[in-house]
């Protein structure tokens, strides 16, 4: 063997001897992952983050007028414009759910689609990490996409209220708003983000699992809607994942609203999202699991 042959033999394999990454933590490299490609392009993230910065905004004006004197001395509406201002923060779920929609749309529902239809299962499994870890990874990407809208906007509202109060007693007795905020506010996130990428996992084409994922919020949350308030039966309409968050923030802040059909219970409420939020996760795991069996990225 000449020496030039032998040099280049020498270089063969060697077992690598670097760090590696603990195992608990290999769901972290999709988060990061998910959230590098959500940030690029403007209007895929940051124009949804954009436009509710602008609904936080109208919100925020719309507390402070209806707090305003001028209103409270009205003769015959003080009241009402007081009970107004107390459920814009529990309605602001649904205002700040349009923005986080478009994320859905363009980004979740069709996160696990591009991943079964480009083969990026087999670079993921051919890796030490686990179904498990890729689902793991996926939901909390995608709840850090959402949190900043459906967790950050209504609790910034809700410190901005009890800094309206105007004395510290008034603002110790609605402090209670806080948690209450973050409670909602977390499970709405997990909810959007669970459902909407288990669309995704419902077929390795992107694009059927966005239509599916738009006709089942815009068709089907609807007819719900309209059967419940036919009926006269709210529960009906916590079927709908809006609705049910709707009927959970009107039941953890203990306000009514005064306009739209009567929110679902929060028993029922609660029950729906929690249903979704399993129901969404088993999905997931599942279809990864199948991809990982078949050992080829469409499954």
């Amino acid at each position: 063997m000449s020496e030039r042959k032998a040099a280049i033999h020498d270089l063969g394999y060697q077992r690598y001897a670097g760090g590696r990454r603990p195992q608990s933590t290999r769901w972290q490299v999709i988060v990061r992952n998910m959230m590098s490609m959500s940030w690029k392009g403007w209007w895929r993230y940051k124009m949804p983050l954009g436009a509710a910065v602008a609904t936080m905004i109208g919100i925020a004006v719309g507390i402070y007028f209806s707090r305003n004197e001028i209103f409270e001395a009205a003769p015959g509406m003080g009241e009402q414009i007081r009970t107004i201002a107390d459920s814009l923060i529990p309605r602001s779920y649904t205002w700040f759910g349009y923005s986080s929609l478009i994320i859905c749309l363009t980004i979740l529902a069709g996160t696990i689609s591009r991943d079964l239809q480009a083969g990026a299962f087999e670079f993921y499994f051919s890796r030490p990490v686990r179904p498990l870890d890729y689902v793991i990874g996926k939901l909390v990407g995608a709840s850090m996409l959402l949190a900043p809208i459906l967790l950050l906007g209504p609790l910034l509202l809700t410190v901005y209220r009890m800094g309206l109060t105007g004395s510290v007693d008034k603002a110790l007795d609605t402090i209670s708003w806080i948690p209450r905020a973050l409670i909602v506010g977390i499970v709405a996130t997990l909810v959007q983000a669970s459902v909407a990428l288990a669309f995704g996992a419902l077929t390795n084409r992107p694009r059927y699992a966005v239509v599916a994922y738009a006709a089942f919020i815009f068709l089907f949350g609807p007819i719900m809607s309209g059967i419940a308030f036919a009926t006269k039966i709210p529960e009906i309409a916590a079927i709908s994942p809006n609705s049910a968050i709707l009927g959970l923030s009107s039941g953890v802040f203990e306000v009514d609203f005064l306009f739209g059909a009567p929110a679902p219970s929060l028993g029922v409420s609660i029950a729906a999202l929690l249903g979704y939020i399993a129901a969404s996760f088993l999905l997931i795991l599942w279809r990864v699991r199948q991809a990982q069996r078949a050992g080829m990225g469409g499954g």
